[in-house]
């Protein structure tokens, strides 16, 4: 995953991947897309200097190598989508989004920007003159990345429901946003969709002046996309509140098999399907469905602790790796 997007679920310090005694690490990745092979290169020396090179050509810009090899994976720490906070509902959203469109990313790069300086000045109890025009960049710039989010979250939503409905065996998925910017809102996503940029950036801009000193007090901005949420529900109740454990392990794998359909869909290739540990915690009908559908779809790599979780098929159509100690 590193190799192809320069970046990892887990945090880690860069050297620390160089082997004790090495001098540096080469990993390579050789994919063919319609006839064409590609190679991407990482070497990363025992400084934490990496250099990625893409057919033995460096590349200087992550931007020339994500999108590349498109891929999502699924990791134990993406349950947090269903139970944790807003912020880990709105990560994978954005985190696609970054994936599929600069553009995106780049609202998300000067969006963040522009609530640090607003932040810095609440904290310095700025005059309302010296607010103002952060005021109307933050709303400008919050309208665009919020109608970027929206489209993305509505292109998710019907996958995501009929994959959920599908692993658990029947049971409903509710998707909705929650948008700090509207009063008391719970609003729907075609609901908020409804509205113009115009109208958003409006609703964003009333929202910062109306809640002016309560920010002060705070030292920082809270409204706007920086504070919304991804509304997740199961048979109507909140799933945060209300989902088992394997509830929460299926949502997950609903986005991350919804995020498949349209990458394919948005890019035109199916996307390299990384699955971490995803088989435990699920029952056996679950893992079954889970089974046939990654026979049915994407190149998929899986790691586990127990091969029992397969099914016969499964493991026939697969290339099992056992790794020992060391």
């Amino acid at each position: 995953m590193v190799t192809a997007t320069g970046t990892s679920f887990r945090s880690f310090v860069w050297e620390d991947l160089v082997m004790r005694g090495e001098q540096e690490v080469r990993v390579s990745i050789m994919s063919s897309r319609g006839g064409t092979p590609t190679e991407i290169d990482l070497r990363i020396t025992d400084q934490g200097v990496r250099e990625h090179s893409v057919n033995g050509t460096r590349k200087r810009k992550m931007a020339e190598i994500v999108g590349r090899i498109p891929l999502v994976s699924f990791v134990p720490e993406d349950l947090s989508m269903s139970k944790g906070s807003s912020e880990k509902r709105r990560a994978p959203l954005d985190a696609l989004g970054d994936r599929l469109s600069s553009a995106y990313s780049a609202l998300r790069v000067e969006y963040a920007r522009l609530v640090r300086q607003r932040n810095a000045l609440l904290r310095q109890r700025a005059a309302v003159r010296d607010l103002e025009p952060w005021d109307d960049m933050l709303a400008s710039v919050g309208s665009s990345l919020t109608m970027h989010r929206l489209r993305l979250l509505a292109r998710m939503k019907a996958p995501a429901i009929a994959a959920y409905e599908r692993v658990s065996g029947g049971e409903t998925l509710g998707v909705g946003y929650l948008a700090s910017w509207i009063d008391g809102s719970a609003a729907g996503i075609d609901e908020i969709a409804g509205m113009s940029r115009e109208e958003i950036e409006d609703a964003i801009g009333q929202s910062l002046r109306g809640g002016l000193e309560r920010e002060r007090d705070r030292g920082m901005t809270l409204s706007g996309p920086h504070r919304d949420d991804v509304v997740l529900s199961i048979g109507g109740h909140p799933a945060r509140a209300y989902a088992s454990q394997g509830q929460h392990r299926t949502v997950a794998l609903a986005w991350k098999m919804a995020e498949v359909d349209v990458v394919h869909e948005v890019t035109g290739v199916r996307p390299l399907l990384l699955l971490d540990d995803v088989m435990s915690e699920l029952d056996s009908r679950r893992r079954a469905e889970l089974s046939s559908y990654v026979l049915e779809g994407s190149q998929s790599i899986l790691t586990t602790t127990n091969l029992s979780y397969f099914t016969d098929d499964m493991l026939g159509a697969a290339t099992v790796v056992e790794l020992g100690r060391g």
